[in-house]
């Protein structure tokens, strides 16, 4: 499962070895408080990789993914694109929920050092 940002860098979930370009180059816009065409894109973009895991049935989520989805959804107050569809904000609501008890997969390095 491969994630493109707005720059066009893309991520292979399956090997995540940091996921912060993604929360960097979308929260540096939002510093001024402004609920930015980028940051609709932020939460579309967090909502569609929350399903894509779910959907895998988080097989992918690692610790530090599933940290940062965690934190990107820790004020369930704040104003969040999702929310405009009632649909589309319980199905969000559902999969924190199942990535909330999940167990995830420690990250191990494909080549470990000798």
């Amino acid at each position: 499962m491969t994630l493109t940002n707005h720059a066009g860098r893309k991520s292979d979930l399956g090997e995540f070895p940091d996921f912060e370009w993604f929360h960097d180059d979308f929260v540096r816009f939002q510093k001024d408080g402004a609920h930015s065409t980028l940051h609709v894109l932020t939460d579309n973009s967090y909502a569609k990789l929350l399903g894509q895991l779910s959907d895998r049935k988080f097989d992918q989520t690692s610790p530090e993914l599933r940290v940062n989805i965690l934190d990107f959804y820790s004020d369930l107050s704040a104003r969040i694109e999702t929310k405009k569809d009632q649909n589309d904000w319980e199905k969000v609501l559902s999969e924190l929920d199942q990535l909330k008890s999940m167990t995830p997969i420690p990250t191990v390095a494909a080549n470990p050092a000798p």
